[in-house]
């Protein structure tokens, strides 16, 4: 039975993060033929200067590349937490429509919490758009002076100790009441 569990916990996983990379580049194939054709000139900017085209890598194709990949890896944890909520919403058709009550949720709590906390910065960490939409939203500058690259890992950590640890606790259900 944990075979099986564990199975179709890794299954979403990778299906989640195929999907998502399949509907990012054809996002970025109707933008680049039927909008704007996308070119990657590397502007050099003065030291300090934000750049959004340059979060992660000098590059944008590179950052392009892995924005796609962190954002693909981002919804695939979201995707394996709201798989794992199935063992506290019982209704299966309030169970289809969770998700995206869960997800506002989990961009609204961080916000709200933020004056609450002793540290201002901390509830940037929480952020789930720190997954997926990597430097698009935030509330703030950057806590702590972090790269994007360690706040993406810091958040991408928090929530997969979350998802993980409620599959655990729905497999016991799991066990327990099947």
């Amino acid at each position: 039975k944990k075979t099986y569990f564990l199975y179709i916990y890794f299954i979403n996983f990778i299906l989640t993060i195929l999907v998502v990379s399949i509907f990012e580049i054809i996002i970025l194939l109707i933008i680049h033929y039927f909008y704007s054709p996308i070119h990657f000139n590397t502007m050099i900017y003065p030291e300090m200067y934000y750049a959004t085209t340059q979060l992660l890598f000098k590059n944008e194709f590179y950052n392009l590349i892995f924005f796609i990949i962190l954002t693909s890896l981002g919804y695939g944890i979201v995707s394996t937490l709201l798989f794992s909520f199935q063992t506290f919403i019982n209704n299966p058709y309030v169970y289809r429509c969770s998700g995206v009550l869960i997800g506002i949720f989990l961009i609204l709590i961080p916000a709200l919490i933020n004056k609450a906390l002793p540290i201002y910065s901390m509830a940037y960490l929480l952020q789930i758009n720190n997954l997926i939409c990597l430097g698009i939203e935030g509330f703030d500058e950057i806590p702590f002076q972090l790269s994007y690259w360690m706040i993406y890992l810091i958040t991408f950590m928090i929530y997969t100790l979350c998802a993980w640890g409620s599959f655990q606790y729905m497999y016991k259900w799991r066990l327990k009441n099947d």
